[in-house]
């Protein structure tokens, strides 16, 4: 089951998507607690941005193991691909889990590519930084919170995504 953000529909062609070879890329990406902290956040702004729900019986068909057992974040690209997100233990030596990005469909490799990209940002600008997300919604219209990194703006309302510093403290009402 595919839900994007904001309940934009599906093309009924997405549906064929899934008969198709998987494009797997492994990003390098690490986490030594295989927490990927913030990084769901961190895509929210992508086009077809959508959470993957993946029941027991899409792996058991061959479907590419999501990063989470009920499934993970990830993108839809018009009518032609699909992809989410999914994690392999790192190589020896490395941190516990290394994030990949896995498509389905005639448009995978570029969408596939396009997440990797954004998985890149996320590791090179918060990864492993001390530093956190904080999150608002506000109704459409409202002015940008000071310090917003990412805006993101949905059917009745927007998100601002900012940033907090290693150990500044978050106000209780912005979490």
């Amino acid at each position: 089951m595919v839900r994007t953000d904001g309940g934009d529909p599906l093309s009924p062609a997405l549906a064929q998507v899934l008969d198709t070879s998987p494009v797997i890329t492994w990003t390098g990406v690490t986490a030594t607690d295989g927490s990927f902290t913030d990084l769901d956040f961190w895509m929210a702004p992508e086009p077809g941005f959508a959470r993957v729900i993946m029941m027991a019986g899409g792996i058991a068909a061959g479907l590419v193991r999501p990063q989470y057992s009920w499934g993970s974040m990830g993108a839809t690209s018009g009518t032609d691909a699909l992809a989410y997100l999914t994690l392999r233990p790192a190589p020896e030596g490395e941190p516990a889990a290394e994030i990949g990005v896995c498509g389905y469909g005639g448009g995978a490799e570029a969408l596939v590519a396009r997440l990797v990209e954004r998985i890149a940002a996320w590791d090179n600008d918060l990864n492993g930084s001390g530093e956190h997300l904080w999150i608002e919604v506000h109704s459409e219209g409202t002015e940008p919170t000071a310090g917003s990194l990412i805006q993101v703006h949905r059917l009745d309302n927007q998100i601002f995504v900012g940033r907090s510093r290693a150990g500044e403290r978050v106000d209780p009402g912005r979490q």
